[in-house]
């Protein structure tokens, strides 16, 4: 019982991190608008990539390390995410990486590997993983099974938001078919991210100095 308690908190808890906007689902729901549900889907893809192998990351001992240097290493570690965010948020901007307003074709390849490299630059990936997976689950190594069931319920419940998200977009595409209406929302996902960014900054930067 206490073990069905244990994975149904972690579960709850990941899909609600999940299904508030951020930078992971904010650049899955535009891709799904400017390119298709199946570049959406190889994007979900990469993202869901990114949370494995921070999960198995902190499994593997990770947190010990980040806590052994007084937080030092996941501050410098969440710093550098913002960082590049910001950097995303650059080009998000100026609709350069990641949607092509003039039509060209983006192949499904990339799609995934933007969606794994926004979830490996995401401050709040990072600080979830970090902070509140070995909170939740503990320090101690997981048995087998108890491993297997963890990563099952995180891609599961990711897929699943992801789902959502791509679901949505599709929706809404027959609203949103000018070039400008599109680059709008783009830089509306580029000020999202950049709000991560410069708030993950702010926050381990005071952190830091007191």
């Amino acid at each position: 019982m206490n073990l069905l308690m244990l994975l149904g908190s972690y579960t709850f808890t990941l899909a609600l991190a999940a299904l508030i906007p951020g930078p992971g689902m904010t650049g899955l729901l535009f891709k799904t608008l400017s390119h298709g549900s199946s570049h959406g889907l190889k994007m979900l893809a990469g993202l869901v990539t990114g949370d494995l192998l921070y999960l198995m990351l902190v499994l593997s001992g990770l947190s010990w390390l980040g806590h052994a240097l007084n937080s030092i290493f996941a501050s410098a570690l969440i710093l550098c995410a913002c960082a590049y965010l910001l950097y995303l948020a650059y080009r998000f901007w100026n609709t350069a990486l990641f949607f092509d307003m003039q039509g060209e074709s983006s192949n499904r390849s990339s799609s995934y590997k933007e969606g794994l490299q926004i979830t490996l630059a995401n401050p709040k990936t990072i600080s979830f993983y970090l902070a509140l997976v070995p909170s939740i689950l503990g320090t101690a190594a997981l048995q087998p099974a108890v491993l297997s069931a963890v990563v099952l319920l995180t891609v599961v419940t990711l897929l699943a938001a992801g789902s959502l998200y791509i679901f949505s977009a599709a929706r809404m595409k027959d609203l949103l078919r000018s070039p400008s209406a599109l680059r709008t929302l783009l830089r509306g996902t580029a000020l999202i991210m950049a709000g991560f960014a410069c708030s993950g900054i702010f926050l381990e930067g005071s952190r830091l100095m007191y």
